[in-house]
Order: structure tokens, then C-alpha cells, then sequence
């Protein structure tokens, strides 16, 4: 037993002594792609809805039949029944949080909801004369808080549009502003877990105008916190949870000065990329993408990072990604980044998908870097030195 342990102890230390010295050149953090097959629970067979996806990878799987479609939530052995949380008949879930909260919508998506520790909240779009309303929720946050865009269709026609926030059974609808007289629609781009919600005043077609903040119960308008601009031209991408804002050409940055919030901008620099679809975490990791253009060129996957534009498929270990037109749903905190797409697995192996083109949703990983290795080994190695003296 002591000859096992002394080769467990040299291999441990080997590992993390390897795992500095990688450390010390090692490069941008290498991914991985991930791609999730279905489950079976209790003989039945389930697709994974990985943008349902939380990071302790717990999903909503749906089983589409003739009949109706039926979900589970969950991950692999342990799995629970839409109808066994008690939520409202005729309903289906498509959005989990962290804090416990589940989104759901009625099948003909004319009610929206949330089921958690403070019960269930729904709430029901009523048409207004010849308008039908119709829900698109971009975010379900802490608390319950349910932050999209309610759109209005009059007769085919193209729709009229207002940002909405739901919370507590109460809905606020974010809508005409006086700034610019004309452009009454309004989209919520995305929200986050304080509350702010990031979205931005636009014209039929949804040609951004201004962009605005709205957070307890009022608004800023773009001109308003965009130091030296108008607002004019300004694109909202994404709000993170420190409150820092992503927009076309750069990032906002809140500080408090004597009580009062004031805005500096970072700006991206000369990218030589379209930043379109871009999302960002709390670090403050960019990922996006390069647009198409007329020729059909495919939509490249960038991540900006330390002032530099770098493409995912320099650093993907088991695939290439062809093409990203699905787009960019989530940047998680660890790193990790949930898109759709193409990826061509030719010419890697022990993939799944060996030498095969793969498309639809799946998970970038960052492959752990070498001084997690190193401190995994030495981890190790301390574990078997107290075991010994023991």
C-alpha cells in the first residue's frame, strides 16, 4: 500500500510541477466543443433545450409527439416532470434561473409566467381592437423578473413593438418617449439579476435610435449616460451583472462618485469585425460574431479579449466552426459560451460526431488551464503527505 501511495504522491507532484511550467507560456485559454444528446427517462426519449441551460448543467428536454409535447428539468439522474412542479395546465417551460425561478408560456403564447419559492405568476396579453400582442421574452432573471419585447400585428402588417418588464404579477410596458417624436417602439435587448434592463428606443423595422436603461421604475435615455454623445447611432448589445453596458464600439462602466453615478466608456478598438450578436460576462470576456455579407460569406465567431479580436477556431481542440448563424445566446461567468450553428467535425476524433458537420446549439468550453492541473496535482500530493503522517 505505501509503494501505491509514494507513486500516487511522485505522480501528483510530477502533474502540478508540469502543470506550472505549462503555466508559465501558456497562451489564450483553449475550448472545447460540447455537443448534448438526448436522455431517456422512464423509457421515453428527451431533446436537451440547452438555452434552458444553468451552469450546474441542469436542462429543460422536451419529447415532441403526434400528441403534444411533453418536458422534463433536470440532469442526468434526476430528472422531474413539468406537471409535477404544479404549474398551470397547457403550459410548457423554456427558461431556468439559478435562484429557482421557471419561465413558462401557454401553448397558444398569449400568457407568460414564472413558477418559484413565491408561487406562480402569469400574466396574459388582451388584444387591443385589431391588435394581437404577442410575447418575446429575452431574459428570465433573479427574482422572476421577465424582460422582452411585446409585439403588436395589426392586420399582417408590420409589427409595433414595446419593451415590457414582468415582476410580482405586475407587468410595466416601456413605451413612447419624447426625445425623439416618431420613434415610439422600444425592444429590450437583455437584463440582469440587479434589475437593469438594457434596451433601446427604435423606428418600424427595429432601427435603433437610442438606447435606454431602465431600472426602478424610470429610465435613462441614451444621451443621458453616454459620456459626449447624443445616443444617436447607439447599439445596445448586452448588460452583465456588474452593470457594465456592451454596445457596438465599446463597453460603459458605471462608478459612484459622491453618490452620483457617473459612465466611462472602453472603447474595442479598430476590431476589423462586425460586433453583431455580442454577449459578455461578468469578467468582461466579449464574444461575437463577423456578420454575412452579399457573397454569403459565413458568420465567423470572434472573442475580444485584452484589446485583441481572436478567432474561436484558432483555440477549439475537436472542431472548427463553420458558421454561427444561429448566433450567440450566453457567455457564462466560467467562460464557457452557448451558440448555434455549424461545426465541421473533419479530421477529429472522439468527438461523436467524428468527420462529421454538426448543426444546431452547443456549449464552448474552456479546456482547464495548466495551473488549474498545477494546483489539482499539488492538491493531491498534500492530500496523500497528510494521509501518510496520519
Amino acid at each position: 500500500m505505501k509503494d501505491m501511495e509514494r507513486k500516487l504522491l511522485s505522480f501528483a507532484v510530477g502533474l502540478g510541477m508540469i502543470g506550472l511550467a505549462a503555466g508559465a507560456t501558456a497562451g489564450p485559454t483553449p475550448y472545447r466543443v460540447r455537443i448534448f444528446s438526448e436522455v431517456e427517462y422512464q423509457g421515453v426519449k428527451y431533446q436537451p433545450n440547452l438555452g434552458s441551460r444553468l451552469s450546474d448543467g441542469t436542462m429543460i428536454y422536451s419529447n415532441v409527439t403526434p400528441t403534444g409535447t411533453y418536458h422534463i428539468i433536470g440532469k442526468e439522474g434526476a430528472f422531474r416532470k413539468w406537471e409535477s412542479f404544479g404549474a398551470p395546465a397547457q403550459t410548457r417551460p423554456f427558461s431556468l434561473h439559478e435562484d429557482g425561478h421557471i419561465a413558462f408560456r401557454s401553448n397558444d403564447s398569449r400568457t407568460i409566467g414564472t413558477l418559484g419559492p413565491a408561487g406562480i405568476k402569469t400574466y396574459r396579453s388582451v388584444d387591443q381592437g385589431s391588435q394581437r400582442p404577442f410575447w418575446s421574452v429575452t431574459g428570465l432573471k433573479a427574482g422572476g423578473l421577465l424582460a422582452g419585447t411585446l409585439d403588436y400585428t395589426v392586420d399582417g402588417a408590420s409589427p409595433m413593438s414595446s419593451g415590457f418588464v414582468a415582476k410580482n404579477g405586475q407587468v410595466t410596458v416601456i413605451r413612447g418617449q419624447t426625445g425623439f417624436p416618431g420613434y415610439q417602439d422600444s425592444i429590450v435587448v437583455t437584463a440582469n439579476d440587479r434589475g437593469q434592463v438594457l434596451g433601446g428606443w427604435a423606428s418600424t423595422g427595429f432601427a435603433a435610435v437610442d438606447a435606454f436603461l431602465y431600472e426602478n421604475g424610470s429610465y435613462l435615455e441614451g444621451h443621458q449616460f453616454i459620456p459626449g454623445q447624443t445616443g444617436i447611432g447607439f447599439l445596445p448589445k448586452d448588460i452583465n451583472e456588474r452593470g457594465s453596458i456592451l454596445y457596438s464600439g465599446g463597453i460603459l462602466r458605471a462608478t459612484l462618485q459622491n453618490g452620483n453615478r457617473t459612465w466611462s466608456i472602453v472603447e474595442l478598438g479598430n476590431t476589423g469585425r462586425t460586433l453583431a450578436n455580442a454577449k459578455f460576462n461578468s469578467s468582461e470576456l466579449i464574444v461575437g460574431h463577423s456578420t454575412s455579407d452579399t457573397s454569403g460569406t459565413p458568420k465567423k465567431m470572434h472573442f475580444w479579449s485584452e484589446g485583441q479580436v481572436r478567432p474561436m477556431n484558432d483555440w477549439l481542440v475537436n472542431g472548427q466552426i463553420d458558421d454561427v448563424s444561429g448566433g450567440i445566446s450566453r457567455v457564462y461567468d466560467d467562460g464557457s459560451i452557448l451558440a448555434s450553428g455549424d461545426i465541421n467535425f473533419a479530421g477529429y476524433s472522439n468527438t461523436g460526431y467524428d468527420g462529421q458537420t454538426y448543426n444546431g446549439t452547443f456549449l464552448l468550453e474552456p479546456v482547464p488551464e495548466p495551473g488549474t492541473i498545477a494546483a489539482l496535482g499539488l492538491g493531491v500530493a498534500a492530500m496523500l503527505r497528510r494521509r501518510r503522517k496520519g
